[in-house]
């Protein structure tokens, strides 16, 4: 039941966010008699009116991807964007990407991360939904265990349902700074282990309380020009969450999240951006094995196993060149590259009778990817990464990592 109620609330703040937006039918003109350039230039005018407009575009997208955990994959889905008030100019279009993926190994997962500015950009809005029914392995907790634990079916395998429902409402109080209150609601469920998982203490006790809410406040700072793929500028958040029994869920535990990211033009120009990211999350109290902090998934260190490396604290630290194409006029095209070089570690934030403390290793990471921009500044990506023995990961995702 109540993984239920959880996917319709997915369901339902998907239907919020869209809400404000309507599609209107458009009738075209006979293109018969127009040349090749001229149907070009009349695609690109109707483009440009409905930015100008502020109306709903939607972008479909598929390909092939690989991640180590999730094998061979099949993505597809849409990014929407629009302006929640046509009337303002200035206000930046929201958006909101939605993937659908099938994979090798019999996993459906789906994310939807709606990123919208109301009122001025007096209120933004934002959420990050995914739903997760997966073959997974599970490597116990701490570096040490994890990085030895092969990822074997018969040795750390087991079938994850995971459901994770976040929202967070910020309000500007003065430029670039925002605060206000989020939530985050999630359900893990592990089930048909192997023997190893099936007798971990750490997972054998948390997998009895997979119901999870939590309640905290956000504070941010962003001068990004752009926060879908910003050019320049700062962004610093702290993240606090405590989650309880007061609030119906299952375990007692607390979060805290800092970030730091900065953007700027290489030789001041544009489509030519240096970023760099610093990021740490700590959870303290009984927390259970799927929040704990992870390193390593399409977000941070591209490359490692989405939940293989987890423990209570982790850190890291990614340096990126982003590049767009120019065309013959000097004009950005639509393709673009990007390198970076990353590295990081997890921790335990303190005593844990069910965690072995042992000493924390660094996790390298680099690699390069394309990018493909399929609305203005919203780019379609696709990354290679590597990390330690030779692990490797293949992405297919929308709009930037950080």
């Amino acid at each position: 039941m109540k993984i239920k109620n959880l996917l319709t609330c997915c369901l339902f703040s998907a239907a919020v966010f869209a809400a404000p937006v309507s599609l209107s039918a458009q009738t075209d003109k006979d293109k018969s008699s127009l040349s090749k350039e001229e149907k070009k230039e009349v695609r690109q005018q109707k483009k440009q009116d409905r930015l100008d407009s502020g109306k709903l575009m939607v972008s479909p997208l598929a390909g092939p991807g690989y991640t180590p955990e999730l094998g061979f994959l099949i993505g597809g889905g849409f990014l929407f964007s629009w302006r929640t008030d046509k009337d303002d100019l200035s206000l930046t279009r929201s958006n909101m990407p939605l993937m659908i993926s099938y994979t090798s190994t019999g996993a459906v997962t789906l994310n939807l991360r709606p990123t919208t500015f109301w009122n001025g950009d007096k209120l933004r809005i934002n959420g990050n939904f995914w739903y997760k029914n997966m073959s997974d392995n599970y490597h116990g907790v701490g570096f040490d265990i994890n990085d030895k634990t092969d990822s074997d079916e018969g040795v750390t395998g087991y079938d994850k349902n995971w459901v994770s429902f976040k929202i967070e409402g910020l309000f500007k109080i003065e430029d670039n700074l925002y605060i206000g209150p989020n939530f985050d609601l999630n359900y893990t469920k592990g089930s048909d282990e192997a023997d190893w998982v099936a007798n971990d203490a750490y997972y054998k006790y948390y997998n009895d309380y997979p119901f999870n809410m939590g309640l905290g406040a956000t504070f941010r700072y962003d001068s990004r020009d752009l926060p879908a793929n910003a050019w320049s500028g700062v962004y610093a958040n702290i993240e606090f969450t405590q989650y309880g029994h007061y609030l119906g869920g299952d375990n007692n535990y607390n979060s805290l999240l800092v970030d730091y990211r900065q953007y700027m033009r290489v030789n001041n120009r544009d489509g030519r951006i240096l970023a760099w990211q610093v990021s740490s999350r700590n959870t303290f109290g009984d927390v259970p094995y799927n929040e704990l902090s992870q390193l390593g998934n399409p977000f941070d260190l591209r490359g490692y196993p989405w939940g293989r490396y987890r423990n209570k604290g982790m850190v890291f630290a990614v340096a990126e060149y982003r590049h767009t194409f120019a065309k013959k006029s000097g004009d950005l095209s639509k393709f673009g590259a990007v390198a970076w070089l990353a590295g990081g570690t997890i921790y335990n934030t303190g005593e844990d009778p069910l965690i072995e403390d042992k000493p924390t290793v660094f996790m390298p990471n680099g690699g390069v990817g394309f990018r493909y921009e399929v609305q203005p500044r919203m780019n379609l990506r696709i990354d290679f990464g590597l990390g330690r023995h030779g692990i490797r990961g293949f992405y297919f995702n929308i709009n930037e990592t950080f």
